[in-house]
């Protein structure tokens, strides 16, 4: 009866790790996703990827040292992040970190926002108050909801601020696929949450299944009226409601973990190059009437005619920043930073953006510091 039990189990055991080995594969060459049984096995060259900065594909953290972009030097610290060593104490008790993608990284500057708030709050409050640049390359919401529960405990920031919306919408926001937010109101929603979090990044069975149903769940019960049309690419869409009310939900949770923790949160409402007119027309309607519009691709009353693709970015932009109104609404102590009409100035705003119309000149970067800067020293003055 022993020796039936134990072959049972060793059965078992064999066809989980048959089964891991196989979706691990998959994982590598279909998604770039290393899985633990990847990072242990592959060697550490076959792990780099030369994009921009080198990234180690097995963790998606910049490799440490320091590395040259554009005519800019990039150091990047142990921890994977864009700067000085971390001290994991915050024995000075004044901390930020600031979330976000490639707008918070700024690889294009040599001084990001991030190092520029810093030297404004040691120069004028605290020398020794800190701004981590936890920023990644590409990083959405999704990105930064699993860097954040995996770093804030570790450096325990006094504030965090989030920078997050170009990626959001174009990422997070897929029907197919598509991550449904539950609010975390309750340490057991949390343990939950975090659980499903673990097991879907270590474990590949468990995520080539999960990934699955929710494709099977698409194909069978999903009806394409009344969803977003991806303009690039053909048969592919995105759920109303991400702008409605999940992109929303995920920042809720963020902003419970950090009341819980005394965690002080600061949202970014982020701006990109498009012409003061049409960011007039359209701050006046509500989320449900530029969703709507959303989805019909309207054309905008007033500036230049624009592509499907240009006012995917205009209306995803103009309808995630409102929802960080709706936040603050819900959770008043939350800050809300909106440098939007000082960006999109007309006489300025081709001085503040990069041809790309989503990153910023210097000169932008030093405008979204003293943003943060001024809301900053209205706090500490209280």
């Amino acid at each position: 009866m022993k020796k039936k039990i134990f072959f049972i189990i060793l059965s078992f055991l064999l066809f989980v790790l048959i089964a891991e080995t196989i979706f691990t594969l998959f994982f590598v060459y279909r998604q770039n996703y290393y899985g633990p049984l990847a990072k242990f096995t592959l060697n550490d060259q076959s792990k780099i990827i030369e994009f921009k900065i080198p990234h180690d594909k097995s963790t998606g953290r910049m490799i440490p040292g320091e590395h040259f972009y554009k005519g800019n030097f990039i150091k990047i610290n142990s921890a994977g992040f864009r700067g000085e060593e971390i001290k994991k104490d915050n024995v000075n008790n004044c901390r930020f970190i600031a979330f976000g993608g490639s707008t918070t990284l700024n690889i294009n500057s040599q001084n990001p926002w991030t190092e520029i708030l810093q030297k404004k709050l040691q120069d004028n409050f605290n020398k020794n108050c800190e701004v981590i640049n936890a920023g990644l390359l590409g990083a959405s919401l999704n990105d930064i909801e699993s860097i954040f529960h995996s770093n804030v405990k570790i450096y325990k920031p006094n504030y965090i601020i989030l920078l997050s919306n170009h990626n959001s919408a174009h990422y997070d926001s897929f029907a197919k696929g598509h991550k449904k937010p539950n609010l975390l109101e309750n340490e057991l929603n949390y343990k939950i949450f975090r659980i499903h979090n673990f097991m879907f990044s270590n474990l590949m069975t468990y995520r080539f299944f999960d990934l699955s149903y929710k494709r099977v769940t698409w194909i069978f019960s999903s009806n394409k009226k009344g969803l977003l049309r991806n303009p690039n690419r053909e048969n592919v869409y995105h759920l109303p409601d991400y702008f409605r009310k999940n992109y929303r939900l995920q920042i809720k949770n963020i902003i419970l973990f950090s009341k819980k923790n005394n965690i002080k949160v600061i949202l970014i409402k982020q701006p990109r190059y498009f012409e003061s007119e049409i960011y007039n027309e359209l701050k006046k309607k509500s989320i449900e009437e530029l969703i709507n519009n959303f989805i019909e691709y309207k054309d905008f009353e007033r500036g230049k005619k624009k592509d499907d693709f240009e006012k995917f970015n205009i209306y995803s932009n103009v309808i995630l920043n409102k929802n960080l109104d709706l936040i603050k609404e819900k959770y008043d102590e939350v800050e809300i930073i909106d440098p939007i009409e000082l960006f999109i100035n007309r006489d300025e705003v081709n001085q503040n953006f990069l041809e790309d119309k989503i990153h910023y000149t210097q000169r932008g970067n030093h405008l979204l510091a003293e943003e943060i800067y001024k809301k900053l020293s209205n706090i500490f003055k209280k």
